[in-house]
């Protein structure tokens, strides 16, 4: 017998199983474990409750057992590493259980912490070790925004309404989402941190997992505790100089991969992209490590951080007087603590922990730094929403982004605010394959520009550039090449001639001259594109891959493989460093590469790449979207090439379907792809026949 609870996204995955006998006793001490947590699912067999935990190997389980399962379990448990501790239950001993099982729970979320490493090909490369996670720009950026923004009361309702939704069945969550409601405004944002309820869990999760919806709902939280931070550390640190610096102390379990990139990353950078929990007691960092020193899937890591009060890149204060756990003199940083990796030893004599000796600074990453100035560039707007809509289509966010811009539309009443959303939304259409909608909303935004005396030149060439671009996508080469024309005229007068819009206007008419066959042209629009690139722009901004990208592209249509590979890698090499993983462009990348091995009769290489760029696409994007089309046509290609016609013809269909959606019925595309159905229609009855009559 096993019984189920329902599940929330929100919450961390973690589950308690019961596995034991159903007795009134039994049924009490379950009811009496639900006070501490809600997902129980309970088991009278073995097997089943085996298979259910072994099904989880990417989540945190737990488990309390009767003393007639105990000795049975000590052989079939011992090679399950998401299964964390196990407890027995004697007669009447649920509560020291329940004691036990909380401590346990608050662990796992001090473990689940989220941390960025320099990135490191080499451990001896200086430059590797100040290159941290592009993931740690962007939330850095958000949280900037955040900042800007006036959250008022129907945030904060909008929120628990969310919550409540969520946590359907979690009664004791519940219990906490109304007292968050009735009270929120009577205590401060850091008692309410530091009380166990499932905010903090929640917000940690959403950091973790860069869960950009939740971040978001929970924005004037953020905004409220960071600030609250901030004021503590302009009253307690001000004055204070070098001579005052201090050690604070956190303990933590790593993964095992984890410590081996803090061991490769010595002097190198380490950053924490949540509110970041320390104490000044060495011994209450130490407490949440005894644990870990018998569990084999973490490392016990001690970090011991000197803290100089005169940095002032991220705000932190001792909170003992407001948390509330008063009894474990926390330092609290805010979001996006950045320190260096110093000293990495053995604990005392102690075998198991490991002490991280990490120094405080304001040094960040130069190179994402310069890439961070750039991203901030592309996130401006009038206000903290308009920021935010840009920073969702950066981060490909594109039905958040939609969502935010009709909101906008709602509210303003300022006619060049009004363009500004119509732009970008037709930049949100136009990422979402909806070209006609893109070109009408595009229009939109210009004619308004056209008559506003705040819009300079700049935002004109922007917006013929725009156009051109959906024009280029719905085929219509001619009139993309006018629009683009127009952009690149405008910006020859108005900007210096290294200046990045330039090396943008001349790669999109590069990809013009592509798609019209013109290489030779192609190839100079696109070399002019990059040398003003390579010279304006840090050496990994995502532009910067596209120059590489398209000139590839070019080498590729000519036939020259070696070239077009290079090139192609070059820009993929770029786009590990300064985009999300699950971004889409890198689906263009395999996508492109996977072509070229098809072409030079790699076919598995081939199948490889595209299969990857497909699995990307499929995750990010509609599911009418012309490029989940391009990635179907693709993969039914190499399979043409394979001759195995059945499996290129099911692939070529699910692109002609999509296809036949979004492009105008006479596009060539079509034209072609039909032609080429037929063919392989014709192939398939064929051996079809042939093996039949074998």
């Amino acid at each position: 017998m096993t019984t189920q609870d329902s599940r929330s996204r929100i919450l961390p995955d973690v589950y308690l199983v019961w596995l034991g006998e159903h007795n009134d006793e039994c049924r009490q001490s379950i009811a009496h474990v639900r006070q501490v947590i809600d997902t129980v699912h309970v088991f009278d067999n073995i097997d089943e409750c085996i298979d259910f935990i072994t099904d989880r190997p990417d989540e945190t389980v737990y488990m309390i057992t009767s003393e007639t399962y105990a000795q049975q379990l000590l052989v079939v448990t011992a090679d399950i590493p998401q299964l964390k501790s196990v407890y027995t239950f004697y007669q009447k001993n649920i509560v020291p259980i329940c004691d036990a099982l909380k401590q346990a729970l608050k662990d796992n979320d001090n473990n689940e912490v989220s941390i960025h490493f320099a990135k490191s090909k080499s451990s001896t490369s200086d430059k590797n070790k100040n290159t941290l996670d592009c993931t740690f720009m962007y939330t850095q950026i958000l949280k900037e925004i955040l900042l800007t923004i006036n959250f008022d009361h129907h945030h904060f309702n909008d929120f628990l309404t969310f919550c409540r939704d969520e946590l359907k069945g979690n009664t004791r969550e519940l219990r906490n989402v109304q007292k968050i409601y009735d009270e929120y405004h009577t205590r401060t944002p850091i008692w309410w941190y530091t009380r166990e309820t499932f905010l903090y869990k929640i917000l940690n999760k959403a950091l973790r997992l860069m869960d950009i919806d939740i971040i978001l709902q929970m924005g004037f939280f953020v905004c409220d505790l960071h600030k609250q931070v901030a004021v503590l550390h302009a009253e307690q640190f001000t004055g204070h100089t070098s001579s005052n610096s201090f050690i604070v102390y956190r303990g933590q379990g790593l993964s095992h991969t984890d410590f081996d990139q803090i061991k490769q990353s010595k002097g190198g950078l380490l950053a924490f992209n949540n509110f970041l929990s320390t104490s000044k007691q060495r011994d209450v960092s130490l407490r949440f490590l005894r644990p870990i020193t018998t569990k084999r899937d973490l490392v016990p890591v001690l970090f011991v951080m000197n803290i100089n009060p005169t940095i002032k890149h991220t705000p932190f204060a001792n909170i003992r007087d407001i948390s509330n756990k008063k009894t474990e003199d926390e330092i609290l940083f805010s979001m996006h603590s950045v320190f260096r990796i110093g000293e990495i030893e053995r604990f005392d004599n102690d075998t198991r922990i490991w002490k991280v000796e990490l120094i405080f600074t304001s040094d960040n990453d130069p190179h994402l730094k310069v890439l961070t100035e750039k991203m901030r560039e592309r996130t401006q707007g009038p206000t903290g929403k308009h920021r935010l809509g840009s920073l969702m289509i950066q981060l490909n966010k594109l039905d958040k982004a939609e969502k935010l811009y009709e909101l906008l539309l709602r509210e303003i009443t300022d006619q060049y605010e009004k363009a500004l959303c119509f732009h970008q939304l037709a930049w949100v259409y136009t990422s979402q394959g909806k070209y006609e909608e893109a070109a009408k909303y595009y229009h939109k935004s210009l004619e308004i520009m056209k008559k506003s005396l705040r819009v300079g030149q700049h935002s004109l060439a922007t917006s013929y550039n725009n156009i051109g671009g959906v024009y280029q996508h719905m085929g219509k080469y001619t009139k993309a090449l006018e629009y683009f024309h127009k952009s690149l005229e405008i910006m020859k007068k108005s900007l210096p001639a290294d200046h990045p819009n330039l090396a943008t206007s001349y790669n999109n008419i590069g990809i013009i001259y592509i798609d019209m066959g013109e290489f030779a042209k192609a190839l100079d629009y696109n070399h002019k594109s990059l040398e003003i690139a390579k010279k304006s722009l840090p050496v990994n901004h995502p532009d910067l891959a596209n120059s590489y990208s398209n000139i590839g592209s070019v080498y590729h249509h000519m036939g020259e493989f070696a070239k077009a590979l290079e090139y192609y890698h070059k820009s993929l090499e770029i786009k590990k460093i300064s985009l999300p993983a699950d971004h889409p462009d890198f689906a263009t990348s395999y996508n492109n590469i996977g072509s070229v091995y098809q072409h030079m009769g790699e076919y598995a290489k081939a199948l490889e790449y595209t299969h990857k760029s497909l699995e990307i696409r499929e995750k990010s994007l509609p599911v009418d979207h012309p490029d989940l089309a391009t990635s179907y046509n693709n993969i039914g290609m190499v399979y043409h090439s394979m001759n195995e016609y059945a499996k290129a013809l099911e692939y070529s269909d699910k692109s002609l379907e999509i296809f036949a959606k979004t492009l105008p019925s006479n596009h060539e595309t079509i034209k072609i792809l039909t032609k080429n159905i037929e063919t392989l229609r014709s192939r398939s009855s064929s051996l079809h026949f042939v093996n039949k009559n074998k």
